[in-house]
């Protein structure tokens, strides 16, 4: 994959993030940037809530921002298993919408029938999305795939209710 250049308008000033990919490892170049104080707070609010560095949270922004100006109708939702990417107003997430399409035989117009919320551009963008970012939605669809006694050692074992 080739060098990725991003260049987002952050209001005072322009920040360039440089992403190499050096045999499989992305390294990142620091860069300073002006930020509008609110904007700023709303940073570092999400930077606590996620507990990652104000760093690596403007990093995922703009990350964010990117695959979204992309991939027009793709959406991000956040749940307890972190950020996903989701088709606007479908109410799915991508993997799900490519779990459905292998089991409609990678079918689009079986696909579509089976999730009537789902138009075909809407199926079209979620699989671009996936093609881009296989590894990623292959990862996602591994876990879902786990048997109840794989997961369920992972998960603590529920309280009883306080009277």
């Amino acid at each position: 994959m080739s060098d990725l250049l991003a260049s987002v308008d952050a209001g005072y000033s322009v920040v360039y993030i440089v992403y190499k990919r050096d045999q499989g490892a992305v390294m990142t170049t620091p860069v300073t940037s002006r930020l509008d104080p609110r904007l700023l707070k709303a940073v570092r609010g999400r930077a606590v809530r996620t507990r990652r560095s104000r760093s690596d949270t403007i990093a995922e922004l703009v990350r964010i921002g990117l695959e979204v100006l992309r991939y027009p109708g793709l959406t991000f939702v956040e749940g307890p298993a972190g950020l996903r990417a989701h088709v606007a107003g479908s109410g799915l997430d991508i993997w799900e919408i490519v779990m459905v399409h292998r089991g409609q035989g990678q079918r689009d117009e079986d696909t579509v029938k089976h999730l009537p919320q789902l138009s075909r551009r809407q199926l079209k963008l979620a699989l671009a999305y996936y093609e881009d970012h296989r590894q990623e939605i292959d990862a996602i669809l591994a876990d879902q795939a786990k048997a109840p006694e794989e997961w369920s050692d992972q998960v603590a074992e529920p309280r009883p209710a306080r009277t």
